[in-house]
């Protein structure tokens, strides 16, 4: 894996800082942020497949970017069932003891495994979602999310690649979370930057995987 083009190829795209000034602004925009995440997804696939110059052009079909976006969130939505559901089983076991003090222990007995689910599952949710994301980037598919067996595939013929990516990709974020301290212009930049950082991860690790079918 080369980290370090991970961490420096938008800088290589001769429109990289109008690329990345777009995506800034419009990760602020309710709706239309969803479009950020359907060019996330682009920018992993052309690292799959390749490309020298993956960072995709905003101006090339930007509803596809907006529908890729919003099946992103379909997915994270179907994942994230079980986690509403056991939090509104939590919210109704500590509304329902009332303030009874046998109440609230029968309530605090019933929560504990609640919690434990919740930070177990989305413990998992974390470790498996580069793995669901790198499926939909690299078929475009919204059932392949689902392909369990494929997924756990994935992450078995590339797992060091894998972990190290997951790694990576919180440095990211750590520097990316910096940036907006030092000045506000980090929520229009490293925030970005750093999503794109985990596109180059996450594609060499499709890449190191399986070949990547060239896109419709």
């Amino acid at each position: 894996m080369d980290v370090g083009k991970s961490f420096s190829y938008v800088f290589q795209d001769q429109n990289w800082l109008v690329k990345i000034l777009i995506g800034g602004i419009l990760s602020l925009i309710p709706i239309l942020n969803l479009a950020v995440w359907g060019y996330w997804i682009e920018a992993m696939r052309n690292v799959a497949q390749g490309r020298d110059l993956p960072l995709p052009e905003w101006g090339e079909d930007f509803g596809g970017k907006l529908i890729k976006g919003i099946v992103i969130f379909v997915i994270f939505l179907i994942y994230s069932i079980p986690l509403i559901l056991v939090y509104g089983c939590l919210v109704v076991v500590s509304a329902g003891a009332g303030d009874q003090e046998d109440a609230q222990a029968l309530a605090a007995l019933i929560s504990l495994p609640l919690v434990c689910i919740l930070f177990i599952y989305g413990l998992l949710l974390g470790i498996f979602s580069p793995a669901i994301f790198i499926q939909y980037a690299t078929t475009g598919q919204l059932s392949s999310a689902f392909a369990f067996g494929r997924l756990f595939q994935l992450i078995g013929q590339n797992l060091g690649n894998y972990i190290l990516a997951i790694v990576l990709g919180w440095v990211a974020g750590f520097i990316a979370f910096f940036g907006i301290i030092a000045c506000f212009v980090g929520l229009f930049f490293t925030a970005f930057w750093a999503q794109l950082v985990t596109a180059h991860l996450y594609g060499q690790v499709a890449r190191g995987s399986a070949p990547v079918p060239a896109a419709a």
